[in-house]
């Protein structure tokens, strides 16, 4: 753990701002949303978003719990 801390601090700026962005809007809490522009336009111009929380994989398990 503390080699991959040490990597982690010295590795390039434009990857870490990557890693970090990644973090943001694929495991943030609450899931970011995202405007569906087709379906918006679609529908007459509504501002329509999706909450994305098919991108977090982390909690896929607990979905499971649901089907019966």
């Amino acid at each position: 753990m503390d080699e991959l801390q040490e990597a982690h601090a010295h590795a390039d700026p434009e990857f870490q701002d990557e890693f970090a962005s990644g973090l943001a809007h694929y495991l943030a809490r609450p899931p970011p949303l995202h405007r569906a522009e087709c379906l918006s336009a679609a529908l007459g111009g509504s501002r329509i978003y999706l909450k994305r929380e098919d991108l977090n994989h982390a909690d896929t398990h607990k979905a499971n719990n649901c089907i019966g």
